[in-house]
């Protein structure tokens, strides 16, 4: 008896078609993986093409190992998901926060009830409905006739922590149209102690390192890489003591 994979049964075709597409739209716009850090959020927008086209989003992730199974025991409802994530879509004008997450216009992912109380047929049989999902690792949301305006997209997670401290996300988008990005560092800012605070713009999804020079030649990345959750990421710096000029850049790496 073989195993259903959701994940490349969803991805698959998508991938397929965003393949036939330019490397850009193939590699950070319609497919994105991002670390989500515990207590962090992951926010950006996303656009209609057009009203009749759905706007679906997807996330998918390698949850750490749940709880074992009972040996020679049936139909067992112990929930295996460790880290719980959640996938919303707000119509434009909405705000998203706590009230908002799971209101009737906020777009939540397709849900099966399993009846893990009277266990009836006709109720695990029933169609799919929307709401919040606490069971699977895969969760997807799809907007029917899409509205003018930016949805936001948004994925975090239940509970203050995560196992491991943090979880790599894989996203999927499709019916959203290709955002211009304006790249750069956007302000440098001094936070006293000797700390400055960088933040530029960048693609929800795409890796970047911040690099220093003293003579704008030699230059040396000062961070790991850095995963975006946003359209806009921060950093705080320590420029060295004693040094008459020092200069940042950010290298986008992926």
């Amino acid at each position: 008896m073989g195993v259903f994979s959701g994940f490349h049964a969803h991805f698959f075709p998508l991938l397929k078609h965003c393949a036939t597409r330019t490397h850009e739209v193939w590699d950070r716009l319609y497919y994105k993986d991002i670390l989500l850090g515990a207590g962090n959020t992951i926010q950006f927008k996303a656009n209609r093409i057009d009203a009749t086209t759905p706007l679906k989003v997807t996330i998918a992730w390698t949850d750490p190992a749940g709880v074992g199974q009972t040996a020679n025991t049936v139909d067992q409802t112990t929930a295996r998901l460790v880290n719980d994530l959640d996938v919303r879509v707000y119509p434009p004008g909405v705000v998203p926060g706590a009230s908002t997450k799971n209101a009737a216009t906020t777009g939540r992912p397709w849900i099966l009830n399993p009846d893990l109380t009277t266990k009836a047929a006709v109720t695990r049989g029933g169609a799919a409905t929307t709401g919040d999902d606490s069971r699977n690792n895969l969760e997807q949301v799809v907007v029917n006739n899409p509205v003018a305006g930016d949805y936001t997209v948004v994925v975090d997670h239940k509970g203050a922590v995560l196992s491991g401290g943090s979880q790599w996300v894989s996203m999927a988008l499709s019916g959203n149209t290709v955002q211009p990005v304006n790249p750069g560092i956007i302000s440098f800012t001094n936070v006293g102690g000797g700390v400055w605070t960088v933040i530029w713009r960048t693609v929800p999804g795409g890796l970047y390192v911040v690099e220093a020079s003293l003579d704008l030649v030699n230059w040396s990345p000062v961070t790991g890489d850095v995963s975006a959750r946003a359209e806009t990421t921060s950093l705080a710096v320590t420029p060295p003591t004693g040094s008459p000029s020092y200069f940042y850049r950010v290298v986008r790496t992926f």
